[in-house]
Order: C-alpha cells, then sequence, then structure tokens
C-alpha cells in the first residue's frame, strides 16, 4: 500500500481553466476526486483501479439495495429532525407512543420514494427504530426545538485541502469533494451516519473513521471566504468529529498518524494511476491487493464481483481482447477529467464574477422555501432562458466550495418567477441561491457534466472483458456474441453469405 509521497498535486493552469487549451489525450491535471475515491485507495489499490478504470462504486458498499436503505436511512433522520426544530411533527407521550407516530412518518416518507413494504419493514427494524429509540432515551431529539443552527447534506469542495506530512515535514495541498452528513453549530459536532455496525462494536465500521476525518479537513481549510457567510465566524478546527450507527455514537481524534499517512499514499496512487505515470502502475496495484482468492477481504464488495470472478473458457481470444480495450478504459477516464473534473476546478477556482460571465452560473432571489420547494426571482431574460428544461442543481444556501446543493426539478416559469421542486429537505437558505450550468452539455442545468455515461461505458468494457462467455463449447458455438468476439479479437475467419433458412 505504501506508496512514494507526491511532490506537489498537478493543478490545471489559468489557461485550462479558461478553456483556452483543447481538451484532448491526457491532461495535464490530476483529478478531483470524491472522498469515496480517496477511501477506495485506502482500502485497496486494485478497488481504485475498479473505481478510476471500471467504473464501479464505492468498495465498500455490498449491494445495490444497502446503498437504497442507506440513502433512505439518511434522509428520513434529516427529515425528521427538520421537522421537530421547525415544529411540524411533534414528540408526546411515552416512548412507545412516540415511536408509533415516527414509525408512521417514516413509512408515509419511504412510500414517497417508491420504496416497497419489505424494505420499508427491514430498513425500519434494522436501521431506523434502534437509532430513535437510543436518540429518544438521550433526549437528543427533544432539544430540536427551535435549534437552527442544525444543517444536513453539505456539499464541501476544496481544491486545497490541506495534510500535514508524516512526522510534520511540511505541508501538502490535495483536492477533495465530498458531502457531510450533518453539522450541528450548537453542539460543535460533524457527524456521518452509516447504516453499518453492531450493538456490540467498539469502533467504527471500516474507514467511517477516515470518512469524517477527510470532510473535516477539507471543511475546516477552507478560507473564510469560501464558507456561507453566516459560518464565517465559525472555527471549524475544534469541532468533534462522530460517526453515527443505528446502535452507537464513536468519536473520532482528529490527530491520528496512521490517517495522515493513507491519505498521502491515496493521493500518490490516484496520480498514478489516472495519469498512468508508469507502465507498471496496473501491475504494482495488483502487487499491494490487499486480499486473495483464499484469504478474501471480508468487507470489500469488489472480492467477488471484479476481483476473484469466474474464469470462463470461451471467447478464447479473452487475452487479445484485454489487451485491445485496456487504453479505452484510460480514454474515457481522461474524457471524465476534461468534462467533469476540470468542472469541478473551474467553479472552485475561478472567481464567481467570471463564471457568471461564462454561463457557469446564475444567481437569484430566493421569494420563499417550504419544506422540499423554492421560489426564486431571476431577470426576466434569464427566465427565459430555462424554458423547456426541467432539471438544475441549486445551491440555496452558502458558495460553491460549501453550501447545500439539492438537485431540483422546475415546476412553474411564471413571468420572472421559477418555482422548483427540490429532493432534500431543506435545513437552511441565505438571501440568494446560485444555480449550477454547464455550457458544455446539451442541456444547460445539470449538477455537472454527464461522466457517469463514460462510467458506464467502462463497466460494460469491463463486463465484456470478463463477465460475457460461456464454459460450454457447443453454446459458444450457438452464441453469436462470442462468434462476433472471437472473429474480432481471434483468429475466427469472417466470411460473407446468410444463414440457410430451416424449414
Amino acid at each position: 500500500m505504501r506508496r512514494e509521497i507526491l511532490p506537489r498535486w498537478r493543478y490545471p493552469s489559468r489557461r485550462v481553466l479558461e478553456g483556452s487549451v483543447f481538451p484532448s489525450g491526457r491532461p495535464p491535471f490530476g483529478p478531483f476526486p470524491k472522498v469515496t475515491t480517496v477511501l477506495n485507495a485506502c482500502l485497496c489499490p486494485v478497488a481504485l483501479v475498479h473505481d478510476l478504470l471500471h467504473g464501479s462504486d464505492n468498495a465498500l458498499i455490498s449491494s445495490p439495495e444497502a446503498k437504497k436503505r442507506g440513502n433512505l436511512f439518511h434522509r428520513f433522520i434529516a427529515y425528521l429532525k427538520i421537522g421537530i426544530k421547525e415544529g411540524r411533527i411533534e414528540l408526546r407521550g411515552d416512548i412507545s407512543r412516540q415511536l408509533y407516530m415516527i414509525q408512521h412518518e417514516f413509512r408515509e416518507f419511504a412510500r414517497g420514494y417508491g420504496f416497497t413494504s419489505s424494505d420499508i419493514d427491514h430498513t425500519w427494524r434494522n436501521y431506523i427504530e434502534p437509532w430513535v429509540k437510543r436518540k429518544i432515551e438521550s433526549g437528543e431529539l427533544e432539544e430540536l426545538r427551535g435549534n437552527s443552527m442544525i444543517f444536513f447534506e453539505v456539499y464541501v469542495a476544496n481544491p486545497y485541502t490541506e495534510f500535514p506530512l508524516p512526522e510534520q515535514r511540511g505541508r501538502r495541498r490535495y483536492p477533495l469533494r465530498g458531502i457531510i452528513d450533518e453539522i450541528d453549530l450548537n453542539r460543535r459536532l460533524i457527524i456521518e451516519r452509516t447504516i453499518k455496525g453492531q450493538m456490540n462494536d467498539e469502533n467504527p465500521p471500516l474507514l467511517k473513521d477516515m470518512q469524517v476525518w477527510l470532510l473535516w479537513r477539507a471543511l475546516s481549510t477552507l478560507s473564510h471566504e469560501q464558507l456561507p457567510p453566516e459560518w464565517r465566524n465559525v472555527d471549524f478546527r475544534h469541532f468533534r468529529l462522530i460517526v453515527e450507527t443505528p446502535h452507537n455514537d464513536f468519536e473520532v481524534e482528529k490527530d491520528r498518524e496512521d490517517f495522515i499517512s493513507r491519505v498521502h499514499w491515496a493521493y500518490a496512487w490516484i496520480n498514478d494511476v489516472a495519469l498512468y505515470e508508469s507502465p507498471d502502475v496496473i501491475r504494482e496495484a495488483w502487487e499491494n491487493a490487499q486480499c486473495s482468492p483464499e484469504n478474501p477481504h471480508p468487507e470489500c464488495g469488489h472480492k467477488h464481483k471484479n476481483c476473484f470472478y469466474k474464469r470462463l473458457i470461451h471467447p478464447q481470444c479473452r487475452p487479445q481482447l484485454k489487451q485491445a480495450i485496456s487504453m479505452w478504459y484510460r480514454h474515457l477516464l481522461w474524457e471524465q477529467m476534461w468534462r467533469g473534473d476540470l468542472w469541478h476546478y473551474r467553479i472552485t477556482m475561478l472567481p464567481r464574477d467570471y463564471l457568471i460571465d461564462v454561463g457557469l452560473l446564475r444567481v437569484a432571489h430566493i421569494i420563499n422555501a417550504q419544506e422540499n420547494e423554492l421560489e426564486l426571482e431571476l431577470e426576466l431574460r434569464e427566465t427565459q432562458t430555462f424554458r423547456g428544461f426541467y432539471y438544475c442543481t441549486v445551491i440555496p444556501f452558502g458558495t460553491l466550495q460549501c453550501g447545500i446543493r439539492a438537485k431540483a426539478r422546475v415546476s412553474q416559469i411564471e413571468d420572472n418567477h421559477i418555482k422548483l421542486e427540490v429532493d432534500i429537505p431543506i435545513s437552511g437558505v441565505s438571501v440568494s441561491a446560485l444555480i449550477l450550468m454547464s455550457s458544455e452539455s446539451i442541456v444547460p442545468m445539470i449538477q455537472e457534466p454527464p461522466v457517469f455515461l463514460q462510467r458506464r461505458i467502462q463497466r460494460g468494457l469491463f463486463k465484456l472483458q470478463t463477465k460475457i462467455g460461456t464454459n460450454d463449447e457447443r453454446t459458444a458455438r450457438r452464441r453469436s456474441s462470442i462468434q462476433l468476439l472471437e472473429a474480432l479479437f481471434g483468429t475466427r475467419p469472417l466470411t460473407s453469405g446468410c444463414v440457410e433458412q430451416r424449414r
């Protein structure tokens, strides 16, 4: 896992940021990684390869169902806490009655997101109910009334996140972006919440402590001007870090030497894999794999899906296929970096006025904010450009580097007013809202350029390389996809003609 620490991170030049360099080939800058990408690199360099080159998700998420239930857990707790603090949800009676009221709220909330009865029952029984019991008994939910200093789903994107070097030999700055589950300014807490964990755990789930530590580093090393105006007198360096599971709360120490070393090695791996610094980097990643078929990692979701999958005999041209498409993965990654990572560098490093001038940002006055609805006022000419487009990303609170970002649907346009339905409960608003744009896309109002398309192609190529095939020779001869691969990459000759139709 060790990797030589980088002397510096490669940032895009001003000419690249302003679009004066044609986007082609290997980018002259490193990625703008998400926290999950850094955690994948900390878990295993092979997990990082699957993330960057094969379009895989977080290696610590076991299944799509677990991801859906985790999102439901996060969003309902935010909805519950906001409802209690604003007085829309009242907790009355003993614990049993309060649990019954919250369970009713949860069922209605989950149905609104299209969850089935089995998913709702499973999530309530295993995650929500034990969490709610703990918080009622501790009095934490009751203390929320009138607390206007609690925020959920706080986005942070710091292009210059500072990390000290091991043994205090200086510092390095790296780009980092992610979402903080909860910030409580009254109690001075930064909370990372997860559905993982058991009743008798003595430590937080794997790498969750490092996740909240990374997010804290990104937040606490932002300049005052990059924070929301309402937070510019807040010193986040002294906040406590909490990992919250359904059954326990764990406080995380901030002075962790092991975190410091691992994060520098992780960024070195990210740099080398993304920019192909060495032709042997993929082999080196596999040599540093943290598990094997005989001793698989108990919590890695890639071990059977992407690493130790069943090898199929046909098509027999699989080695040639792998060699032919190996560079496609990298070029798809570089396309993501030119379109997606560079966009993040632009909106976090370029002046706000410049972003408005080039069409990457709009500023709107907030007229009204109620639960999941925002009403904004723009200039009439700007309102007209929104007609025909239905989705956007809005920042009702904060800056481009730190705040609350919500995906929104345009529900009504009238004169110079726009109404938006947002996908998360809004826990705070400012006087003005920021609307993110992408001048490089066909659709001008999106959260970021659609790099998910390249990731989808990466996943398809990896499936073609590893999963398409059979061990049965007769099936291989009948299956047209296998025969086509053998003709394109193997030795089977291509012939013209038609297949005689059987009578």
